[in-house]
């Protein structure tokens, strides 16, 4: 909740009763919210998810839900900061979501060669400075 005193002053008024109107403003708001559920994730700065070993030529697929449990209307976006061939994200980049709705988010790792590879993906909820986290997989 939020609360101001306005305050207004005639300059130069000559009669201390009527020169100068005050009164309190009071009110409430609400930000858009998107919660991101799945598997544990690790690490500390945003999170992390690590899929281990895997042989070349097989996937791994980790189910994300992406849900709104607020009472307005909200749109997440994520944005793979580095592309990789050795993981796929299936989801659309601008998910809006109404109350109580949920948008399923799959990340999928396929190794295309030997090595250590990683995917950072930024997730946000528009309009909410607060929700804004990467995930490195």
């Amino acid at each position: 909740s939020y609360s101001a005193t306005f305050e207004a002053t005639v300059p130069e008024g000559k009669d201390s009763k009527t020169n100068t109107l005050q009164f309190e403003l009071r009110g409430s708001g609400t930000a858009p919210s998107v919660t991101l559920e799945g598997p544990p994730l690790f690490g500390d700065s945003g999170g992390e998810f690590n899929f281990g070993k895997m042989q070349v030529g097989k996937s791994h697929v980790v189910d994300f839900v992406l849900r709104n449990d607020g009472i307005i209307p909200a749109t997440a976006r994520y944005e793979v900061q580095e592309a990789s061939q050795h993981f796929s994200v299936v989801c659309p980049k601008n998910i809006p979501l109404e109350p109580k709705a949920q948008q399923p988010l799959q990340v999928r790792f396929h190794p295309k060669g030997i090595g250590n590879f990683s995917l950072p993906v930024r997730v946000c909820t528009l309009h909410n400075p607060y929700e804004d986290t990467t995930i490195t997989f």
